[in-house]
């Protein structure tokens, strides 16, 4: 934690929660001044009450302010005043805390949809370059934990407040105890400060290893059915009970190093105390009353140390939570999408692919690469897995900008102030599905919610899914599970096309969109495509028979179109695409 985060810390809460704040401080000064109020009128009340005594160098102050204003402090009196103090302070704090877990919650809760939208944002191959896993950690675990740092800085303003006033209480009675007290403290913190370094360090340890335990856990369930069918259960829960022992040995490591510290921390003070007090009696001659009164305040110091103590643990404990969001969100603010605008743009003659270079890090994929898409028809790219046909159509989408050349709508250059606008345009589904927790209908409906059921129906029936839907009990008001785990693969991404279908969008994506459906119902699907002639369709498959009827098919190797042509003439040529035509059992 070094000084600059602090001030980034300072900094962003002061600009999204920093006026209901003061609030909190206002409520901290009204704790302090009971408190102070509180501590004066123990002076009358031990003094004069229970040691009988109306006179005297540290009592007469206060009984003359009470003459002035006055009151006779007789017991009723003081116990009354002693109580409003006692309610009032209560009541601030009572408050401060309320509002010190409402602010802390707005604060995290901004700082949540700040980092969620820029996550949004990013740039689609710099996003896929992390796990899953590592967002959601981001987004839920640190988020919770910047809540409670915030909280706890909360508690260590008062407690550190009322520390302050109490030491300079006890100046007032005697500044030579108060001195070794202070001396004597900060030599206590500097023998335990090895021990809140492990501290800190095993924290960050069993942050760690929790994090890693959520990962692994996550994975596990993305793939619990391989893990079923393989029967690897054993060797899977092997591995999730090794990462959940690492999380506990850390865990157990910094509770038993917070025992200890704390042990040390509360016996020394108690020894100190003891050890000052007797050294005030004995050596500067203290009063009885000023021993009792300091007796009371150290007794308290020691109790808000230790407050104070936990809370900086705390504190050390979560602020990186808050550093490694900040850090990521930095990292999204530079590889954000770069979006200026709105600018009009029309696709009425075709897509152009000019002299692209892409790569992912090293390696690159498409080099040279050239490829016109014609408008109202049906374009097809096939060619063998790694080739890049899907990094084209991430590249068509406005995913990723190439290194050089560029992706031309109508000889206007795809760009930052055009990309929105085109991408309202495009209707796209991949292989994998996205299915949303709720009904059928709320699925297929996603992104067009205005659309009536009649549009619904026919979209249906145009992907097929029809029958699907005259089956189930509910209709299109059956529900969907988690993932989708109530409809097979081939299902999930009918409910995909008939939702791109119902989009009605003037131009069609498909990323081998139909790759789980059986031979009829990919023909059925095929065939909806095929009589959307007013719409520009491309297609990316493995099953070369299913776009027999296209207009255009390209055939990418190595990264470069190698053969384009209709499906008839690129058979008649017999090179690439009718070897990958027999390589399917074709003759």
């Amino acid at each position: 934690m070094t000084v600059n985060d602090v001030k980034t810390f300072m900094k962003s809460f002061w600009h999204m929660v920093g006026k209901k704040s003061i609030i909190v401080i206002v409520l901290s000064i009204l704790v302090l001044v009971m408190e102070t109020v509180g501590l004066m009128l123990l002076i009358p009340l031990l003094g004069s009450v229970i040691l009988g005594k109306q006179q005297g160098t540290l009592t007469q102050p206060v009984f003359d302010f009470f003459a002035g204003i006055g009151i006779h402090p007789s017991l009723e009196v003081v116990l009354l005043l002693f109580a409003t103090c006692a309610f009032f302070r209560n009541w601030g704090m009572k408050w401060q805390t309320v509002l010190g877990f409402r602010i802390a919650k707005d604060f995290s809760k901004q700082i949540f949809c700040e980092l969620y939208n820029l996550i949004l944002q990013t740039k689609w191959n710099t996003f896929t370059a992390n796990h899953s896993a590592k967002y959601k950690h981001m987004l839920l675990e640190e988020n919770y934990r910047i809540e409670v740092l915030v909280i706890t800085g909360f508690s260590l303003l008062t407690r550190t407040l009322l520390t302050l006033a109490y030491f300079c209480f006890s100046l007032f009675l005697s500044a030579t105890i108060t001195l070794l007290v202070v001396l004597g403290g900060a030599a206590l913190f500097f023998l335990l400060r090895k021990r809140l370094l492990f501290l800190d360090r095993e924290s960050k340890k069993f942050l760690h290893h929790r994090a890693t335990l959520m990962k692994i856990a996550d994975e596990h369930m993305a793939f619990f059915k391989m893990i079923k069918l393989s029967h690897q259960q054993e060797k899977f829960g092997r591995e999730i009970s090794q990462a959940r022992e690492l999380v506990d040995d850390s865990r157990d490591a910094m509770l038993y190093s917070s025992a200890q510290h704390q042990f040390l921390f509360t016996f020394g003070s108690a020894c100190l105390l003891c050890i000052f007090i007797f050294f005030g009696k004995h050596a500067v001659l203290l009063s009885p009353l000023k021993i009792m009164l300091l007796v009371v305040i150290f007794s308290r110091i020691a109790t808000l140390l230790n407050s104070v103590q936990n809370a900086m643990k705390q504190i050390l404990q979560f602020f990186p939570a808050f550093q490694r969001t900040w850090e990521m969100r930095e990292w999204c603010l530079e590889n954000r999408d770069q979006v200026y605008g709105e600018q009009q743009v029309f696709c009425r003659k075709s897509v152009d692919m000019k002299d692209i270079r892409f790569g992912y890090q090293k390696d690159v994929v498409l080099n040279d690469f050239n490829m016109k898409i014609p408008v109202y028809g049906m374009t097809a790219i096939v060619g063998e897995s790694g080739v890049g046909k899907s990094t084209v159509i991430d590249l068509l989408l406005g995913l990723v900008v190439p290194e050089e050349g560029g992706v031309y709508i109508d000889d206007i250059p795809l760009s930052c102030g055009n990309i929105v606008n085109w991408q309202k345009q495009v209707s796209y589904v991949s292989q994998n599905c996205y299915m949303l927790e709720g009904t059928l209908r709320e699925n297929i409906q996603h992104g067009c919610p205005q659309k009536s059921d009649e549009e619904v129906f026919a979209a249906v029936e145009k992907a097929g899914l029809g029958d699907v839907v005259r089956h189930l009990p509910l209709g299109l008001d059956s529900p969907i599970c988690e993932k989708g785990e109530n409809f097979s693969g081939g299902e999930k991404q009918r409910i995909a096309i008939a939702r791109c279908f119902l989009q009605d969008s003037s131009v069609i994506i498909f990323d081998e969109a139909t790759s789980a459906l059986d031979y009829a119902t990919e023909a059925q699907v095929m065939n909806s495509l095929y009589n959307m002639t007013q719409k520009t369709v491309i297609i990316v498959t493995h099953r070369l028979a299913s776009i027999e009827r296209a207009d255009l098919i390209y055939c990418l190797e190595g990264g470069k179109v190698v053969e384009q042509g209709s499906y008839r003439d690129l058979l008649q040529n017999k090179n690439y695409f009718y070897r990958l035509w027999q390589k399917q059992g074709n003759n």
